[in-house]
């Protein structure tokens, strides 16, 4: 395969401009009829004009521009398409070229940006077996198998994070599914369902579906989520599903982009402090509801112990009338083991746990946000975690670990 030094951009089946790679370089370049009639695709850290532009930062994306790297997925979606490469055309991830990447996503990626040339034609939908996606998907993992299922690399290829997790579409009853490479069939809609990792317990799906449950009684927006179970008895899995706020019910794409896009923020490095989340929302909305629901997810998130609240787990979409915030996404309960100290990802005032007196400092330059309702909204939440595992069926080991958390959680909020 011959390197990709040139790519057009489109969006909505209009050029919205072309990336081009000279002597190491990538460069962006609007159209003339997209500045006429478009948008600026970063509301910050990217020119709207005919000027050829390379990315704000030339590190964190390898010289790619924030709004394209969000087409891109993380380490789940990468390894899938590394196989691919290498497979195919022989190529290890060194030789894969950032604009390679984007050819290969083409029409699949998160989001509304297209790009052209594509690396190759995919067929049209196919009915798919959600239980043979997540066997494939656990023995990729594992490193059981050097090959990966071709419906696996298509439908998990775009999602973000590191977890195996594939894009479909379901049935209304969600008894049916199929690929969703593009528009989905009449009658069914688009859905991201996550599998567990090798590493994960065996409740992580009905948690995090949980949680989505709680969220949602705390006041926060969210898309639609549902818990589908595969299998019978002992070996049967709960899968955590939820709808894409990226797709409208007509199949049309929306633009988004994660704070990591706009910041240039590299989501694997606690960079960030929910001061800066607080201000860019302000910033890049203008609007003091959607600054309102960022607290909110703020509060949400230092009460229900979801620490892996990185850059890259929190998005705005473009809508007619400018960006708001994205409905919330990746809520669970999320201790990061993997750190010296079980703290947040996104700092508090440059804590890395959140007290009510610092929350409430965060807010104070936003006189408009009832910071004092929020956290009692967020506190009543809490108390429905009990009788949802019973609902639920989660294990009693799992309903006292979560709730220890929430109890210290809740015991700095006083």
């Amino acid at each position: 395969m011959k390197q990709h030094t040139q790519l057009t951009v489109s969006m909505h089946g209009q050029q919205v401009g072309e990336l081009l790679a000279v002597d190491g370089k990538l460069y962006f370049t609007y159209h003339p009829s997209w500045l006429e009639h478009g948008y600026n695709l970063s509301p910050l850290n990217m020119d709207h004009n005919g000027a050829p532009q390379e990315a704000k930062d030339l590190q964190v994306y390898s010289g790619l521009h924030g709004a394209f790297a969000e087409s891109l997925p993380d380490a789940w979606g990468m390894l899938l398409m590394d196989r691919f490469f290498r497979s195919g055309f022989d190529l290890s991830p060194q030789h894969i070229t950032p604009l390679d990447r984007l050819a290969y996503m083409a029409d699949r990626g998160m989001g509304a940006l297209e790009y052209r040339p594509s690396v190759e034609r995919v067929e049209e939908a196919s009915v798919l077996s959600l239980e043979t996606l997540y066997r494939e998907s656990q023995q990729v993992m594992a490193g059981e198998t050097d090959t990966t299922l071709e419906a696996l690399r298509l439908a998990g290829g775009s999602p973000g994070g590191a977890r195996p997790k594939v894009i479909v579409a379901l049935s209304d009853d969600f008894k049916h599914c199929t690929s969703a490479y593009h528009d989905a069939p009449t009658g069914m809609g688009q859905w991201i369902v996550k599998f567990r990792a090798p590493g994960d317990g065996p409740e992580t799906g009905v948690v995090e579906y949980a949680y989505s449950l709680l969220a949602k009684q705390a006041g926060l927006e969210m898309a639609d989520c549902e818990l589908i179970t595969q299998g019978q008895g002992a070996k049967s899995e709960r899968f955590f599903a939820t709808r894409r706020f990226d797709r409208l019910a007509d199949g049309g794409k929306v633009h988004m982009m994660t704070t990591a896009g706009i910041l240039y923020a590299n989501h694997q490095q606690p960079e960030l402090d929910y001061e800066d989340l607080m201000t860019l929302t302000s910033t890049v909305t203008k609007n003091a509801g959607q600054v309102g629901r960022m607290a909110r997810l703020m509060v949400f998130n230092a009460l229900f112990h979801n620490h892996d609240d990185h850059a890259k787990n929190f998005a705005f979409v473009r809508g007619a009338d400018g960006w708001l915030l994205a409905p919330a996404y990746d809520l669970t309960y999320a201790p990061l083991q993997s750190r010296h100290t079980d703290e947040h990802f996104t700092s508090f005032k440059g804590r890395g746990l959140a007290t009510c007196q610092l929350v409430k400092r965060i807010c104070a330059p936003y006189k408009y946000v009832d910071i004092d309702g929020i956290i009692n909204d967020v506190i009543a939440a809490l108390e429905a975690w009990p009788a949802l595992c019973g609902d639920l069926g989660i294990s009693k080991r799992t309903k006292s670990t979560v709730q220890r958390s929430m109890e210290q959680n809740r015991g700095r909020f006083e």
